[in-house]
C-alpha cells in the first residue's frame, strides 16, 4: 500500500466563492409539499476567525447557513454547525450549535480507502458520523481543472428531530476547500421534513491578495 500523501495545513481564501448548482430543495408533510425550490447557485463567504474559519452559505432565500471549521495538522474538524429553512406554508426550520467534540471531516493525510468514524452531541442531539477518501481524481469545474481528492462523509443526528446529510466532496488541498459537491440531507421538525439533493460545482473564487 502507497503511502499517505501528507498535506500541508492550508486554509481557504477569505472572500465569496460561487458555486453553479443543480437539484432540488423542498419541505414536506407526508405526501404534501408546501415548499420547494430548485438550486442554481450556492454562495459561500469565509472569513477567518480567531477560532476557526466560518463558512456563510446561501442556498437560495429559504435556505442558509453557517459553519465554523477548526484546520489542523491532523485534519479539518467542524466546530459549529446552524441552519434555517423557511417555508411560507410551514413553520420555519432552525437548527444551531457547537459539536462536543467536534467532527472530523477530513484527514489532512490523504490515502485511497483511509477512513474513519465518530460520535458527538450537539444539545440533546446525539451524532454519529464516518468518511472515507474514494481516491484521487482530476476534476473539471468551471472555475478549473483541478487535482482533487475525493472524500465521502456521511452525518446521522438522532433526538427528537432526526435528520441525515450525506455529501461527496472533490477537496483540493492548496486550496484548503473542496471545488466541487453532492449533498443528500433531510431534517424532520415535528410533522415537517426538509429534503435537500444537489451537486455544486466552483464557478469563482477570491483572487490573490
Amino acid at each position: 500500500m502507497p503511502a499517505p500523501t501528507v498535506s500541508p495545513v492550508f486554509k481557504p481564501a477569505s472572500g465569496i466563492y460561487r458555486y453553479r448548482a443543480q437539484g432540488e430543495e423542498k419541505v414536506t408533510a407526508g405526501s404534501f409539499a408546501p415548499c420547494s425550490w430548485q438550486l442554481e447557485t450556492v454562495t459561500t463567504t469565509v472569513h477567518e476567525e480567531s477560532d476557526g474559519v466560518s463558512f456563510d452559505t446561501v442556498y437560495d432565500e429559504n435556505h442558509k447557513e453557517r459553519s465554523f471549521f477548526r484546520f489542523a495538522p491532523d485534519g479539518v474538524w467542524l466546530t459549529y454547525w446552524g441552519a434555517v429553512i423557511t417555508c411560507s406554508l410551514a413553520p420555519p426550520q432552525h437548527s444551531e450549535g457547537p459539536y462536543d467534540p467536534p467532527l472530523l471531516q477530513m484527514k489532512l493525510s490523504f490515502q485511497d480507502g483511509a477512513a474513519w468514524e465518530g460520535t458527538s452531541m450537539m444539545g440533546k442531539m446525539t451524532i454519529s458520523y464516518s468518511g472515507k477518501v474514494l481516491g484521487r481524481e482530476t476534476v473539471h469545474v468551471p472555475a478549473g481543472t483541478f487535482d482533487a481528492w475525493v472524500v465521502e462523509t456521511r452525518t446521522d443526528y438522532r433526538g427528537q428531530n432526526p435528520a441525515f446529510r450525506a455529501e461527496t466532496r472533490w477537496y483540493v488541498p492548496a486550496l484548503g476547500t473542496w471545488v466541487k459537491e453532492k449533498t443528500s440531507m433531510s431534517a424532520t421538525r415535528g410533522k415537517y421534513t426538509f429534503h435537500s439533493d444537489y451537486t455544486a460545482q466552483l464557478a469563482t473564487q477570491p483572487g490573490p491578495g
